[in-house]
């Protein structure tokens, strides 16, 4: 049964080819095969996706270099993948906050009475 699906997959990639040649004026053009390689998870994640979205794998990354031969660029944003060191800062930035409330005694502090500084220190400042 996954044959027919594969097959039929074919077809509509196909068609989609055959439409686009069409719109271009053209002729339809010899297609070739791409062997690309991916991790077995990422591939069936995509798999189900494309599937959910009513395509398959090929006429995704068809869509992709089409997009991408039209915008002459990447289609979307890529940028260096930096979460580690963006978490070290958060982390460090965080205990440094806390080493601060328990120098100044404030770490104790409920969020009802670190809200009553807060409204005294600005009716202060609106007496100044």
């Amino acid at each position: 049964m996954r044959d027919v699906y594969i097959e039929v997959d074919k077809i509509i990639d196909n068609a989609h080819n055959i439409i686009y040649n069409i719109r271009k004026g053209g002729d339809f053009m010899p297609q070739v095969n791409v062997n690309i390689r991916m991790d077995k998870e990422i591939k069936e994640q995509a798999d189900s996706l494309f599937n959910e979205l009513g395509f398959n794998l090929t006429t995704a990354v068809n869509a992709f270099v089409r997009q991408a031969l039209r915008e002459r660029a990447i289609p979307f944003y890529i940028k260096a993948d930096t979460p580690a060191r963006g978490r070290e800062e958060l982390f460090s930035a965080v205990r440094a906050i806390q080493e601060e409330a328990v120098a100044n005694g404030t770490d104790k502090l409920t969020m009802e009475e670190i809200n009553a500084e807060i409204a005294t220190y600005r009716l202060e400042k609106e007496e100044k």
